[in-house]
């Protein structure tokens, strides 16, 4: 069975729903989803009890260290694979959880459900979405905010069969494959200001296409 992470906002009844529509019939394909809004701490509860111990100053403080050792010491360590939702306002909460789960090992699948460009045409790979999240995925779904939710999930299962079957990360060597690559393309550049350093930026660059497109690749899906 793969356990999946939802990392999505969850700040109002209409992504709450969404989140759990997607949930609900992953469910029923087989899949464990750890769904924070559901799995989470009910806050009146763990206010209260936070309540008898510690000074009302304090509280606030408590609930958001103890949020954030749940999703990344518990819940993100434990999943094979993270499913975020990565619409307009992009959520810091998401964005963070999905460069930890990098850092993890973990195999994301980017949901863009969102016609709003903020960084570029809607009609590129990603959607108008910035680049730096996108570029934390090894798969972007970019679906029609008219596509039905079992469409969408369709696309979800897809992606996470695909996980599932595969033995090594998409992405070479994870964040180590990042770092190699920009250290072969970078190295000795010292002036990028230059024009004898940017063309040697450059040239390695275009000798590197093959390896940039191995570690910054990215399986687009429009829906």
């Amino acid at each position: 069975m793969v356990t999946v992470y939802f990392a999505a906002p969850l700040f109002n009844q209409a992504e709450t729903r969404y989140n759990a529509e997607i949930t609900k019939r992953l469910e029923k394909r087989g899949y464990k989803v750890i769904l924070p809004q559901r799995d989470g701490f009910e806050f009146q509860n763990l206010t209260e009890l936070l309540s008898r111990h510690l000074e009302k100053a304090e509280i606030d403080n408590a609930v958001q260290e103890l949020i954030y050792l749940l999703d990344m010491g518990c819940f993100l360590p434990s999943s094979d694979a993270v499913l975020a939702v990565l619409n307009e306002p992009l959520d810091p909460g998401v964005i963070v959880e999905i460069c930890y789960a990098r850092l993890l090992g973990k195999q994301v699948v980017g949901l863009r459900s969102d016609t709003r460009q903020p960084f570029g045409d809607y009609s590129s790979r990603f959607g108008g979405i910035h680049f730096f999240p996108a570029f934390q995925c090894d798969y972007f779904l970019k679906v029609s905010p008219a596509a039905c939710v079992d469409a969408v999930v369709d696309s979800i299962d897809s992606c996470l069969r695909r996980i599932a079957r595969s033995k090594e990360q998409v992405k070479s060597g994870n964040i180590a494959g990042l770092i190699k690559l920009a250290e072969k393309i970078f190295h000795d550049a010292d002036d990028i200001h230059s024009d004898r350093g940017l063309e040697r930026v450059v040239r390695r660059y275009i000798q590197s296409r093959d390896e940039v497109k191995k570690v910054l690749s990215v399986v687009s899906v429009s829906l």
